[in-house]
């Protein structure tokens, strides 16, 4: 006799995963793949389209988003994996193609959101929850679990875009939305496994069309500040500590700016294998924290976007100025009056993709252990411990993504056709001539005028002020000369 629980928790018309054709591998295998195809196609559309948010919080939302993408793709793949000749890289239907196609080619970044978190979540939750209430809950309990987990997320990203739409009221474009529509009903509602083919199967999206993501990121509103007070921040950095208090929220706030760079490693990384796009997800996941840590902690204190700049990491927005200009003229007006951020860029060769790769894990985040670790002793010394946890969290984190940077180099120089042996060695010798210019510039800022009435300096002073005000050092607390900038 079954148990009354067991009765009641398994439905009369379940879906039964074998049948007369049935070999080894159940039925549910070749729709877990052809789920994750289509997960991995909405992790490739927030890359594709991501760089057009320009609020700091759409933009945290947006590389948050990337992340449980990636952990939703890993847990499918893994799932596939449990079972005897399941491979998670199998070919799906080509028909799956064409219909990521169709979504990536939106007519504009709104509609594209519309097809992300509308028209593609709510069949896939559609369809997993039918599944789920479908499924012999002993059975395929593991699967059952998983979409389970799933659904979770993309309620979250749900709830996120309804917030979005209702800032930001937008409809879709109709012959765009028809195109999904039917697009959909070609691929059964993603409810049941597409027929058998022959031949190849799905490139991942975007792989054989003409799409290319913008030049630069979106800005936030209040990107510009009216002085650039960075280079008093490079000549104080080793003989204030004050200074590097400030000079490490602002340098964090716009580390936010590397995911939005990292969407692109994404995108046009498509030839290496799934494991480093995880990594990179991660990796991108973590800059965008560091942003919001440096962001946070600036408005602790009072202080604004607008007080500090947020330009974008590819110069984009920053005024050119004659060779000659003199630094004191250069900072009372960096910025341009207009710019276009998302005029469309140049793809990502396989060599430009290793050169970023390696001067952000090899250079920069490898070089700056020595000044981040003497500021977290600085800042916690001094009892700012909401700083001191902010450094300190980053350096476990740069830790992790200097490995990154060591597994995945040895590929990527590979597909660039890039000797990679000496590498480790490059990288001392980049470094090193980073600091050389890095001294150049202390040298050139050590100049600028430190006088009542010159705007720049007095704004500088004022954002100290405003630190020491809300936040002061213990008064015990006697700070040493450190390092100077590293780059």
């Amino acid at each position: 006799m079954t148990p009354s629980f067991l009765a009641e928790s398994i439905p009369e018309n379940r879906k039964v995963l074998v049948s007369t054709t049935t070999r080894h591998i159940p039925d549910i295998v070749r729709q877990l793949n052809e789920w994750q195809y289509l997960e991995r196609t909405l992790h490739r559309l927030l890359a594709a389209w991501g760089r057009h948010h320009q609020e700091l919080d759409d933009k945290a939302a947006l590389h948050r988003h990337v992340w449980d993408q990636a952990e939703i793709i890993r847990r499918l793949r893994e799932r596939i994996e449990q079972f005897p000749g399941g491979k998670p890289d199998a070919w799906v239907h080509p028909a799956f193609e064409s219909f990521a196609n169709v979504v990536l080619l939106a007519p504009a970044f709104e509609d594209a959101l519309d097809a992300v978190y509308h028209h593609l979540l709510c069949p896939l939750v559609r369809a997993y929850a039918e599944h789920v209430q479908n499924a012999h809950p002993i059975h395929d309990a593991p699967t059952v679990a998983l979409l389970h987990e799933i659904n979770t997320l993309k309620e979250q990203h749900y709830f996120w875009y309804r917030d979005y739409r209702r800032r930001h009221p937008h409809a879709t474009d109709p012959a765009y939305r028809e195109a999904l529509e039917r697009g959909i009903a070609t691929l059964g509602d993603f409810r049941q496994p597409m027929p058998a083919f022959e031949g190849k199967g799905a490139d991942l999206c975007g792989v054989n069309v003409d799409f290319v993501l913008p030049h630069s990121s979106g800005r936030p509103h209040d990107w510009r500040s009216r002085y650039d007070i960075m280079p008093y921040l490079t000549a104080d950095f080793s003989e204030h500590v004050e200074a590097r208090r400030l000079f490490w929220a602002i340098g964090y706030l716009r580390e936010i700016n590397l995911p939005d760079e990292q969407l692109r490693w994404l995108y046009y990384g498509h030839r290496m294998p799934w494991t480093w796009h995880h990594d990179i997800s991660r990796h991108l996941w973590d800059e965008s924290r560091h942003g919001l840590s440096g962001y946070s902690r600036l408005r602790d204190w009072g202080i604004a976007v607008s007080d500090v700049g947020l330009p974008p990491s590819n110069g984009t927005g920053l005024r050119v100025f004659p060779e000659a200009t003199p630094i004191s003229e250069r900072i009372l007006d960096p910025y341009v009056a207009e710019t276009n951020f998302l005029t469309p860029g140049v793809p990502m060769s396989p060599q430009n993709l290793y050169n970023e790769v390696f001067f952000i894990g090899m250079v920069a985040e490898n070089g700056h252990f020595i000044v981040k670790n003497e500021a977290y002793d600085d800042f916690r010394s001094g009892e700012d411990f909401e700083s001191a946890e902010m450094m300190l969290f980053d350096i476990i984190d740069e830790t992790t993504h200097v490995q990154y940077a060591h597994r995945w180099l040895p590929l990527l120089a590979e597909q660039a056709g890039i000797d990679n042996t000496m590498y480790r060695e490059r990288a001392v010798k980049a470094r090193a001539e980073k600091q050389q210019e890095e001294l150049c510039r202390i040298e050139e800022a050590q100049g600028l005028p430190r006088t009542p009435g010159f705007g720049p300096w007095e704004h500088y002073q004022a954002l100290l002020e405003k630190i020491r005000q809300c936040i002061p050092f213990s008064p015990e607390f006697k700070p040493e000369r450190r390092s100077h900038k590293p780059m």
